[in-house]
């Protein structure tokens, strides 16, 4: 019996896998969807985007994505407003990129995905009250996680 309820063909697969299957090849994409994800943007009224949520097709462990390297450079000196910004550089696709780091505060954004080879800038916000952040204590403990570094599929390096 498939989740939906139906029952299982002859072939032993469930309707609604074999049209997503069919949608995911027609896609460009693995039938099992191991190599593609789907993007749900949510626009504001000016068409800027309000929200990016990637959606993974198959759990992490199946994926065959490129290997990703993310690396992180941290600015010498905060700005106006006590905050950090880091610069990040991707190898490739890198899904739930994540930072951490013994500073008091917190990143914006954080556990988000970098599309493509590239490179994007997150800023690091001290918690109110903390100052303004230490860039050198950002960067000593600084941590860039993301999907790939744990994936037995593909190899990847950390930061």
């Amino acid at each position: 019996m498939c989740v939906d309820g139906s029952p299982v063909t002859a072939a032993g697969a469930c309707p609604a896998q074999a049209a997503w299957a069919t949608v995911l090849a027609s896609a460009g994409c693995a039938p099992n969807g191991t190599d593609c994800y789907a993007l749900s943007r949510v626009l504001a009224q000016d068409g800027s985007v309000a929200a990016e949520n990637p959606q993974l097709l198959a759990v992490p462990g199946r994926l065959a994505f490129p290997a990703a390297s993310v690396t992180a450079q941290v600015a010498d000196a905060p700005n106006a407003d006590g905050s950090v910004d880091v610069a990040l550089q991707s190898t490739a696709s890198a899904l739930y990129v994540t930072l951490t780091t013994a500073a008091a505060g917190r990143f914006a954004p954080n556990v988000f995905m970098m599309q493509g080879a590239g490179n994007t800038t997150v800023r690091f916000l001290p918690f109110a009250g903390a100052g303004p952040a230490d860039p050198a204590l950002l960067a000593e403990t600084l941590r860039v996680d993301h999907v790939a570094l744990y994936s037995t599929r593909a190899e990847a390096s950390r930061k």
